[in-house]
């Protein structure tokens, strides 16, 4: 009895962590939100940041070669959504936004949202 509550414990334990890396959630995420935007990538990945630290606990990359960039949402138990954001070109950017729960597919969403308002600016 003590073993399986136990048990029981670990898995409700584990049902309530996100995955705890970035790339753990790439590799195994509970679904996959991707679109393009007509924007530089430098000014998707500000929009994208200050929207995510709105709301959430959020960590955040750049890099100029290659040009890309990581937006990170997560707590103390995992990392709960991991946005990349490539250049295709100099006014062309792919966004790729990981969910860890199938709870978490609005927040994708919202991200898209957000990068079709930078379109309308």
């Amino acid at each position: 009895m003590k073993e399986s509550l136990i048990s029981i414990s670990f898995l409700v334990f584990m049902a309530g962590c996100g995955p705890a890396t970035i790339q753990g959630l790439r590799d195994n995420p509970a679904g996959v939100v991707t679109f393009e935007v007509d924007s530089n990538y430098q000014a998707v990945y500000h929009k994208v940041i200050t929207q995510a630290r709105e709301r959430h606990q959020v960590r955040g990359d750049w890099f100029i070669n290659p040009p890309e960039a990581n937006v990170s949402v997560s707590s103390s138990t995992g990392v709960y959504l991991t946005i990349d954001i490539k250049a295709i070109s100099d006014n062309r950017t792919k966004v790729t936004t990981y969910y860890a729960y199938h709870a978490w597919k609005n927040a994708a969403l919202e991200v898209q949202q957000w990068c079709t308002d930078l379109n309308s600016q």
